[in-house]
């Protein structure tokens, strides 16, 4: 089995109860959780600061990077 880490970010409303409704996948797949982690810190950001009515609407960013295991999958070749 190989691990890889996908990105995904929360968009969050902090009124009342927090509600995390919008999920975006980032186009992104690390090898270590700690490339995840780093881009999701500079991800959030970003995304944070193209967002509008932040104060407003009490909006921030959630991302957490997610484990995916995949299956090595190996090639024979014959030779005839």
């Amino acid at each position: 089995m190989i691990s890889k880490w996908v990105l995904l970010l929360h968009i969050c409303t902090f009124i009342g109860e927090p509600v995390c409704n919008s999920v975006t996948i980032p186009p992104y797949e690390f090898d270590r959780w700690s490339d995840c982690v780093r881009v999701g810190y500079m991800q959030s950001y970003k995304t944070f600061m193209q967002l509008e009515n932040t104060d407003l609407e009490r909006i921030a960013i959630k991302f957490e990077c997610k484990e995916l295991k995949l299956r090595k999958t190996t090639t024979s070749h014959s030779v005839g």
